[in-house]
């Protein structure tokens, strides 16, 4: 059985892990949350890639077998580094590109992200080297992460600061958003109440699913193996941890473990 690393700024990529495990059930998973240098968004390009290398390096010491980048503000400098790190390492952006390329009927798309996945215009040279009509509005959004982080999953003030982020990219016309950020699939069902039920919100554990059965068919062998959670943080609090097993929930991990990188 393989064991798949997974790695964000913080719990947002937990959306990432969960939707992993549902789809590959006989596989070990060991994820790892950067609490103490949350958030990634905020970061220059150059600080963003020293924490790249550092966490993958961590989880190649744990001899995983492939690693998601589920930090979408790392992988838009993932994509552009060429350096091997000696493991399969999978990014969330072009999946995530596809994926809404495959809903968008118009060819209109939004895109939400943190200040650092906007500004390096990772989407729309994605999206543009997948499709060149394809016509991309972004929007950062950089309250939502801390939102997410302090647990804020169904309150108001977080209704109305997901209102104020997407109704203008509503307003342009997209028919497909890019919830760019793994943070913001957490709040799928605020988003949806702007949206509306039946409208496309791309995030990234579907999309990257496909690819993985894709380049790693193996991941979809059947087997009696029951699948194994490690979580490390950087960080941990009471409320952190708290927070990790609401967001986890059904599945179980061993006891949450504190490292220094």
């Amino acid at each position: 059985m393989a064991l798949i690393g997974v790695f964000d700024s913080g719990v947002g990529g937990l959306t990432v892990l969960k939707g992993l495990a549902e789809h590959f059930p006989h596989h070990d998973f060991l994820y790892l949350a950067d609490t103490a240098r949350l958030p990634y968004g905020t970061k220059s390009s150059s600080t963003i890639s020293s924490y790249l290398k550092k966490n993958i390096q961590f989880l190649k010491s744990h001899k995983v077998d492939l690693i998601v980048v589920a930090c979408n503000s790392a992988s838009t400098v993932l994509l552009n580094s060429d350096e091997d790190f000696g493991v399969p390492v999978f990014n969330v952006i072009e999946p995530g590109s596809q994926s809404a390329l495959n809903h968008s009927k118009n060819k209109k798309i939004g895109v939400l992200g943190t200040r650092t996945t906007v500004q390096s215009r990772a989407y729309i040279r994605t999206l543009k080297k997948l499709d060149p009509e394809v016509e991309v509005h972004q929007m950062p959004a950089p309250l939502l992460v801390p939102l997410v982080e302090e647990g804020w999953i169904d309150d108001p003030l977080t209704s109305m600061v997901v209102y104020r982020y997407t109704k203008p990219l509503l307003d342009l016309g997209v028919d497909t958003l890019i919830l760019g950020c793994t943070h913001y699939p957490v709040l799928y069902s605020v988003f949806q109440k702007v949206t509306g039920r039946d409208f496309p919100l791309v995030d990234s554990p579907l999309a990257l699913k496909e690819i993985l059965k894709e380049q790693w068919p193996k991941l979809m062998e059947e087997g009696s193996h029951k699948s194994t959670l490690q979580i490390y943080c950087t960080d941990l609090t009471p409320h952190l941890e708290q927070l990790i097993q609401n967001l986890i929930a059904p599945l179980s991990a061993q006891p949450i473990q504190k490292v220094d990188l």
